[in-house]
């Protein structure tokens, strides 16, 4: 008889042969797979899983589903591990190999209604100003203006930066998989892009590249990259490297903490305080739907 975690290995082997699914979310479903459903149900005959498996399932997640620390898992960790799981028995049942797909029957847990994380003008301007003289604080600035993602900012490159224009070209993305990055085609059909900067990041663009000049200089083996934004001794940053440190950082500084992520946030609430219209900063930000 065909088990749980037989049925989630061959939907995703289809999945990637056939392209259906990209690698990051490849990568995630396997992981899903792994620690969520294979510890629990995947020995389960899949003729077996039936709502009170799902729902005793999910509840055993909620319970002590991280099996190395025995502590439950979150709503949104058990919602994604669902993912795989749904995808293998909407496909059987659709194929006619199974008479219906149990997780139709049982609710996802509901997500607590979270506020998004992000800075006020104040607190930014704070931020930037306690970081004048740190290496990282062109960086910084370029993330909190630009609004782009870690991904698309680690991966930037000079000969997509046109200083006398005033243009930043988007068009490579990373993607991590564990911790090893990955090449993506972005996060949306918006994700290449063409964005403006004003004279303010053109200065810090300016800034960011007389300091690589300098550590060229000053480090015998310098990584040599076109980068825009490189480590002292030279190639790109890891996006997790960067999201930890503001995280830490800003804790220490008495700010709201914020990853990578939450200056995206910041930079499209203080477009949208500006009157910035919606579509004009979604275009900017790479969102397909503003």
């Amino acid at each position: 008889l065909l088990s749980v975690a037989e049925l989630v290995e061959r939907y995703l082997e289809e999945c990637e042969a056939s392209g259906r699914l990209g690698p990051k979310t490849l990568f995630d479903y396997r992981h899903y797979l792994e620690d969520y459903i294979r510890p629990w149900i995947g020995d389960v005959p899949v003729g077996d899983v039936d709502a009170e498996v799902i729902a005793a399932w999910q509840h055993t997640l909620a319970e002590r589903g991280a099996r190395k620390s025995g502590r439950g898992l979150g709503p949104n960790t058990i919602r994604l591990s669902r993912a795989p799981l749904n995808g293998a028995f909407k496909q059987a049942t659709t194929r006619g190999q199974l008479p219906a797909n149990p997780l139709s029957l049982v609710a996802r847990p509901r997500l607590p209604r979270r506020k998004p994380q992000h800075w006020t003008p104040e607190q930014a301007r704070q931020f930037l100003a306690l970081h004048e003289d740190d290496r990282l604080q062109p960086l910084w600035a370029f993330l909190l203006s630009s609004g782009l993602r870690i991904g698309e900012l680690v991966w930037l490159r000079w000969a997509n930066v046109d200083l006398d224009q005033g243009l930043v070209r988007i068009n490579e993305f990373a993607t991590s998989l564990g911790y090893e990055l990955r090449s993506s085609e972005g996060k949306s059909t918006d994700a290449v892009r063409t964005i403006d900067i004003d004279e303010l990041l053109i200065g810090v663009l300016r800034t960011q590249r007389r300091t690589q000049v300098t550590e060229r200089l000053a480090c015998l083996d310098y990584l040599e990259s076109d980068y825009v934004f490189t480590t002292p001794s030279g190639g790109s940053y890891h996006p997790q490297y960067l999201s930890k440190h503001l995280a830490t950082t800003s804790t220490e500084l008495g700010l709201p903490r914020l990853t990578a992520h939450g200056l995206r946030h910041t930079c499209a609430t203080l477009m949208l305080d500006q009157q910035v219209p919606a579509k004009v900063a979604a275009e900017r930000l790479g969102h397909a739907d503003p």
